[in-house]
């Protein structure tokens, strides 16, 4: 991408439709390799339409660095899909939030816009789990910081960013016991490190186990198993509420966290992205409108695992916590 000494609103719009002509070459190979925390084969498509819905929005907005953060980020919020795009969505909304309130964007801006981004991706999820994009995100900012100390264009800390992610990305096989087991790197790590290399690197990465995806079941033809057999559904919605209506949100959060599954609640102000997996739908949405006013409600049947649910760790070991670096 840019070799300038500054990063620029010009270059942001064109990181942005870069990235969305990536993941659109590779989105069925990460679905394919779509395998925790459900394999419901849908990362890739659900990161492709986050980022379709936020190019979209900037298609004639001016090229001002605080306008295009303003709507990059109330796009990405609204068109999230699934839960890789929640966390996509959070990720764009740190990155670009601290871009626009750091006025001109040299090397050390642009890596503590990255560690910001991480940050709000991290608090974006309820139980955060390494091995996921969560880590691609983490190791990105922390070699981008280095980099960014004496580097004279941006550029390196792009560099340095890709090569951290791409590290990061292949380590998720070890990390994880059901991505070992299928021998495939995490799928959301994947199509977040494709951003990273769309910036920073000539070739976009293709990790040594997404090679072995072929003796794999092609779920957009063959899935494994009749859709909603689990009797668990993704509940998605976006949650208009009460700026101070924080204990609402809190009950919310303490509802779904007793009756589901990988959720994700994340938002400013008076709207809020939600997400979770549950097999009451009807109770999940009941808490949804005890805490504001819940719309634009999406409900799809989950999958069954293949071998039996893989429950993540309450929290993070303390130095895998992004305020921890």
């Amino acid at each position: 991408m840019t070799r300038n000494t500054h990063f620029n609103p010009r270059d942001l719009r064109d990181l942005l439709h870069d990235y969305v002509d990536a993941l659109h070459d590779r989105a069925r190979e990460i679905d394919r390799i779509n395998v925790f925390p459900v394999a419901d084969a849908d990362t890739g498509s659900n990161m492709l339409g986050t980022m379709r819905v936020v190019v979209e929005s900037i298609r004639g907005v001016d090229d001002d660095m605080r306008v295009l953060a303003r709507t990059i980020g109330s796009s990405a919020l609204r068109g999230a899909q699934g839960n890789s795009g929640v966390i996509l969505s959070q990720w764009l909304r740190g990155f670009v939030g601290h871009l626009a309130a750091n006025g001109e964007v040299g090397p050390r801006v642009l890596a503590a816009s990255l560690d910001r981004a991480s940050t709000m991706a991290y608090d974006a999820v309820d139980e955060p789990r390494e091995g996921t994009m969560l880590s691609v995100a983490r190791r990105a900012a922390e070699e981008a910081t280095v980099a960014a100390t004496g580097a004279d264009t941006v550029r390196r800390v792009w560099t340095a960013a890709s090569e951290a992610g791409d590290a990061a990305l292949v380590e998720t096989t070890g990390q994880i016991e059901t991505l070992r087991r299928h021998g495939v790197v995490d799928s959301g790590a994947y199509g977040l490190a494709i951003l990273f290399d769309v910036a920073g690197s000539d070739t976009l990465v293709r990790p040594p186990s997404s090679g072995r995806v072929g003796g794999m079941p092609d779920r957009h033809t063959d899935p494994a198993s009749p859709a909603g057999e689990s009797g668990w559904y993704e509940v998605m919605l976006l949650l208009d509420t009460e700026p101070a209506s924080d204990p609402g949100l809190a009950a919310l959060r303490a509802v779904w966290r007793e009756i589901g599954d990988s959720m994700d609640i994340s938002g400013e102000g008076d709207t809020w992205a939600c997400h979770v997996h549950v097999q009451d739908v009807g109770a999940a949405i009941e808490a949804a409108v005890r805490a504001g006013r819940p719309h634009h409600i999406r409900v799809t049947p989950v999958p069954p695992p293949e071998d039996g649910p893989e429950k993540p760790p309450r929290a993070l070991p303390p130095d895998a916590a992004p305020n921890a670096r």
